[in-house]
């Protein structure tokens, strides 16, 4: 009866390990996927509260280390973006605005935006330059423009008649007076 209690013992103790070698392989595992999976939706909850400034030091060659890779390409084209939107904000219309691809909602509506700014600055030149060389009926073309660049041309104009009026009204008078 003891060689068969010292069997099942024996057995008992052999399983219990394994039981504890299967146990610590599952929660080793486990730690490998969740805590990549945790730093990532930090930073996810960062990224989506505007704080750009993010690094994933995950790097798998798995399915998480492929999100992480993708979320660092993220990260570097909305910094590129935000960058882009502080240069055109300080006047720099020269900036190179790129969209990643055709379903790039942020990165078309900001090259549509730097567009309308450039439009806008061209017109407003083109109506200086020509009132600068005595063109007085050249004005803004606000038909051009939607919204508040729109308004702003019109503003212009209005600002252009305002003072264009009294100085014509003057010459008329000055040419009745010459005759």
């Amino acid at each position: 009866m003891a060689s068969v209690e010292s069997v099942l013992i024996f057995n008992l103790i052999i399983a219990l390990i394994g039981l504890a070698c299967v146990l610590g392989t599952t929660l080793l595992g486990a730690s490998k996927i969740s805590n990549p999976i945790k730093q990532i939706t930090q930073i996810a909850q960062a990224i989506a509260s505007g704080n750009l400034n993010q690094q994933i030091t995950v790097h798998q060659k798995d399915e998480i280390g492929k999100l992480a890779k993708d979320f660092r390409e993220m990260i570097s084209n909305l910094k590129n973006k935000a960058d882009a939107a502080t240069e055109i904000a300080n006047g720099n219309l020269e900036v190179q605005v790129n969209a990643q691809s055709a379903d790039d909602v942020l990165g078309n509506a900001m090259i549509t935006m730097k567009e309308s700014l450039v439009a806008m600055k061209n017109d407003l030149q083109k109506t200086i330059d020509a009132q600068k060389a005595g063109d007085l009926d050249s004005k803004c073309d606000p038909a051009k423009f939607t919204g508040a660049y729109a308004e702003l041309l019109e503003g212009v104009n209005s600002t252009l008649d305002a003072v264009i009026e009294p100085m014509s009204e003057g010459i008329s008078i000055l040419e009745e007076y010459a005759k």
